[in-house]
C-alpha cells in the first residue's frame, strides 16, 4: 500500500538500533540519538522514526522483544500489516491510510501486533506526522506501547463485576458511616430495593432490623478486620428474613479504613428445611416410642375387654353386667384412640389407606351423642356389605366431625341427625353435581340434619374459608373449607342439598375398595361354640395368652398355647394336620408373626390363621399383603369378636381369598 503521491525510493536495509542516515539538513546529533535512546528505555516502549519519502525507518531495541527484526518494517510495507491481527488489519490500515492522506497532524490506534513466538500483543499507537509545505506527511514519529497486561486485567476486572453482578448473593459495599456506595443485582433481588433507592441511604435503616445487632457487627469488623455470623434483615415489604452475612473491612494508602463490604446469603429455606427435618426426627422419635408404649397399652386392654365380656354372661346381677359392660367399651374406645394416634405418628393416613366405614360412623355417633344437644336425636345408619373407603380413618373422621358440629350449629332448638355410610356405583348417565365427580365405585357418608336450612344463594360459597352458612360470615361454622379439602385429597368431593323440609344433607364421596366387605361386629348374641377343633394361640403376653386360651377352651375348643413363633413351628411340625386355626399376634420377639405365618403356609398352606395386631389396623395390613390371612383382628378385641372370628373361619375352611378385618 502507498502512502505518498510517487513510490519511496528502494534503501539498503538497516539494523534494529541503527537508524538509515535522514537527509543531511535533518540528521539527528549524538545528543539527540542518546536521548531518543534514553526516552525509549525509560519508558519500555518502542519508539520508531519513520521517512515516507525514503523508506527508511529507525526502531528502538525494545523492537526486537516485541516484533521480532524491524528490519524494513515500514507502514509502507506489506511485512508490518501482516504482522497485524487479521481481525484489526483492515481498519488499523484504513484509519493510518485516512490520517496520512489528510492535514491532521497525529494518529493513534489500539490494535494486536504478532510476536516472534506467534501470539499476539495488544498495543498502542500514536505517531506525529512532519509535513512539508504541501502539507504531504514525510515523516512520521511514534511509539508502541504493549498494554497486553493492562488489557487482561480489564478483562478480569470485567469479569469479575459480571459475577458480582450475576451473584445470587447480595453484595453491598457502604462507607464507614453507613451509606450504601454500591449494591449488586442480588442486593436487588434478595431485599426489593433497586440499585437507585439503595445507593446513598442508611444501611441500617434499609434493611437492619436490630441496631444493636449491627452496632455489634460493625465494631467488631472495625477491631478485626471481619465479621462472620447470622443476622435478621427487613425486606422491602417489611419481610424478615435471616441471612448469613460475612464483613470486611476496606483499606485504602497506608491502610487507612475506607469502607466495609459486606456479602449477604438467604438461609431463611434452608433453616427451614432444617427444622422440618428436626421436627421429622423429633416424630420419628416420637413414634418410636409411641409405638412401644402403644402396644405395652393395647396388651393392657386387651385381658380386661376378653374378661368384661366373659363376666358379663357369668354375671347375672343387671348391674354388674352394665358395669362390666363399660369397662370393655371403654377399653375398646382406648384401643381405637392408641390407633387413630399411631396412624398420625407414623403418617399413615394417607391415599393408600383404607377406612372402616361401620367403625367411623358407630365412633362418630357415640361422639356426636356426648357432643351435641341433647335435644338432638342421633341415628346411624350402615348399609349390609359396605366396601372400604380409600382414605386415612383419620382425617376422614375429622372432617365428618366438622359436619356434625355444623349440624349442631344449624339446630339450636333441638332436631334429629343422623349419620350413614352406603355403597355407590356411579356411571356416566349419573347427574353429577359436582365438577370434580368421576363414574366409579364409591361409598358415600351422609350427615343429614333437620335443621335450618342453606339459601340456595350460599351454597356455592359454603366451603369457603372463614365462612358460615348460618350468618353468612365467619363464626362456629368455619372450617368447612377442609372438608371439601380432605375429599378430594382422596379423589372424592362433597355434593350438598338443603330445603325447608329436609334441612340439610352432606353427602361425602370416597372412592371404595370394591370386594372388600366389611361386616358389623357381632358383640351381641350368643356366640358359636366350637366342636373340639384345636387351635393353636401365639402370644408373647402371658395375660392375654392365658385369657385368649380359656375363652376358646370354654367355648368348645381345644388350645395349645405357644410364646412366640419359635414355639409354634415346633408344635406345627408335631402334628402339622392336626390343627384347624392359628391365631398369632404379629410383633413378637424370638420369631415375630409375619416370619411365623410365611413359615406355617410352607408347612400347610391350607391352615388359616388370625393375625393379631397391636399396632394401627392400616400399617399391619400392609405389611400383610400377599399373605394368605384369614382375618385381622386389632387389639384390644372382645371375647365376642374372637370368638365370632374363630367360629366363621373354622366353618368356612377352605378360607376364604378376601380376608375380613374384624
Amino acid at each position: 500500500m502507498k502512502y505518498s503521491a510517487t513510490p519511496p525510493p528502494k534503501l539498503p536495509s538497516a539494523k534494529a538500533g541503527t537508524p538509515v542516515p535522514p537527509p543531511a539538513e535533518t540528521a539527528p546529533t549524538e545528543l539527540e540519538r542518546d536521548r531518543f535512546r534514553l526516552a525509549a528505555e525509560a519508558t519500555n516502549s518502542v519508539i520508531w522514526d519513520c521517512d515516507l519519502v525514503r523508506g527508511a525507518a529507525h526502531w528502538s531495541e525494545g523492537a526486537i522483544n516485541l516484533l521480532g527484526d524491524p528490519t524494513d518494517l515500514t507502514p509502507n510495507t506489506c511485512d508490518w500489516e501482516l504482522r497485524i491481527h487479521p481481525l484489526d488489519r483492515e481498519a488499523v490500515v484504513s484509519c493510518l491510510r485516512t490520517a496520512v492522506a489528510s492535514s491532521r497532524m497525529t494518529w493513534e490506534d489500539h490494535y494486536r501486533v504478532r510476536r516472534p513466538d506467534g501470539s499476539y500483543a495488544h498495543v498502542w499507537a500514536r505517531a506525529r506526522f512532519v509535513r512539508n509545505a504541501a502539507g504531504e506527511a514525510v515523516r512520521m514519529i511514534g511509539g508502541l506501547c504493549d498494554v497486553s497486561s493492562r488489557v487482561e486485567n480489564e478483562k478480569r476486572l470485567q469479569m469479575q463485576a459480571r459475577l458480582v453482578e450475576e451473584t445470587s448473593d447480595a453484595i453491598v459495599v457502604r462507607s464507614l458511616d453507613g451509606q450504601v456506595r454500591f449494591w449488586n443485582r442480588g442486593a436487588e433481588r434478595l431485599y426489593g430495593w433497586t440499585v437507585s433507592e439503595a445507593v446513598g441511604k442508611n444501611v441500617l435503616s434499609l434493611i437492619h432490623s436490630d441496631p444493636a445487632e449491627y452496632a455489634e457487627a460493625r465494631a467488631c469488623v472495625l477491631d478485626s478486620g471481619s465479621w462472620e455470623g447470622e443476622m435478621g434483615h427487613l425486606t422491602k415489604d417489611h419481610s424478615r428474613i435471616l441471612v448469613r452475612s460475612r464483613w470486611r473491612l476496606v483499606r485504602v494508602e497506608r491502610g487507612h479504613p475506607a469502607g466495609i463490604v459486606s456479602v449477604e446469603t438467604d438461609v431463611s429455606g434452608k433453616r427451614q428445611i432444617e427444622a422440618e427435618l428436626l421436627r421429622a426426627r423429633y416424630l420419628e422419635s416420637i413414634g418410636a416410642t409411641a409405638g412401644g408404649i402403644a402396644r405395652d397399652l393395647t396388651n393392657l386392654l386387651t385381658p380386661l375387654t376378653v374378661a368384661a365380656g366373659v363376666m358379663g354372661k357369668m354375671d347375672t346381677d343387671p348391674a354388674v353386667r352394665e358395669l362390666l359392660s363399660s369397662v370393655k367399651t371403654s377399653a375398646q374406645h382406648g384401643g381405637e384412640l392408641i390407633r387413630q394416634i399411631l396412624s398420625f405418628v407414623h403418617g399413615i393416613d394417607s391415599y393408600e389407606t383404607e377406612t372402616d366405614p361401620v367403625f367411623l360412623v358407630h365412633d362418630l355417633e357415640r361422639f356426636a351423642r356426648t357432643t351435641v344437644s341433647k335435644d338432638i336425636a342421633v341415628t346411624s345408619r350402615v348399609d349390609g356389605g359396605v366396601w372400604r373407603a380409600k382414605a386415612g380413618t383419620l382425617k376422614l373422621h375429622q372432617a365428618l366431625l366438622k359436619l356434625c358440629l355444623h349440624a349442631r350449629e344449624s339446630m339450636p332448638e333441638g332436631g334429629s341427625l343422623l349419620l350413614a355410610a352406603e355403597n355407590r356405583v356411579l356411571d356416566h348417565t349419573h347427574p353429577f353435581l359436582h365438577r370434580g365427580a368421576r363414574p366409579g365405585s364409591y361409598v358415600v357418608f351422609t350427615v343429614a340434619d333437620s335443621g335450618n336450612p342453606i339459601p340456595e344463594a350460599l351454597r356455592d360459597r359454603i366451603f369457603e374459608p372463614l365462612f358460615s352458612a348460618t350468618n353468612g360470615s365467619a363464626g362456629a361454622n368455619e372450617g368447612l373449607s377442609s372438608v371439601r379439602s380432605t375429599a378430594a385429597e382422596y379423589h372424592g368431593w362433597v355434593e350438598i342439598s338443603s330445603d325447608g323440609n329436609r334441612g340439610t344433607t352432606f353427602s361425602v364421596f370416597i372412592p371404595a375398595r370394591v370386594g372388600t366387605c366389611v361386616e358389623p361386629p357381632a358383640d351381641s348374641g350368643p356366640a358359636a361354640r366350637g366342636s373340639d377343633q384345636l387351635v393353636l394361640v401365639v402370644e408373647d403376653d402371658q395375660p392375654i395368652r392365658a385369657a385368649t386360651g380359656y375363652v376358646l377352651e370354654s367355648h368348645g375348643y381345644r388350645v395349645r398355647l405357644a410364646a412366640d413363633g419359635a414355639q409354634a413351628l415346633l408344635h406345627l411340625a408335631r402334628e402339622p394336620e392336626a390343627y384347624a386355626l392359628v391365631v398369632t399376634e404379629l410383633s413378637m420377639p424370638v420369631m415375630d408373626g409375619y416370619t411365623l405365618v410365611q413359615a406355617m403356609q410352607r408347612m400347610n398352606a391350607n391352615l388359616p390363621s388370625i393375625a393379631v395386631a397391636s399396632q394401627s389396623d392400616e400399617q399391619a395390613a400392609q405389611r400383610l399383603r400377599g399373605l394368605n390371612i384369614a382375618a385381622l383382628l386389632p387389639k384390644p378385641y372382645t371375647s365376642d369378636q374372637l370368638l365370632g372370628a374363630v367360629a366363621r373361619i373354622i366353618a368356612s375352611r377352605p378360607n376364604r381369598s378376601c380376608a375380613a378385618r374384624l
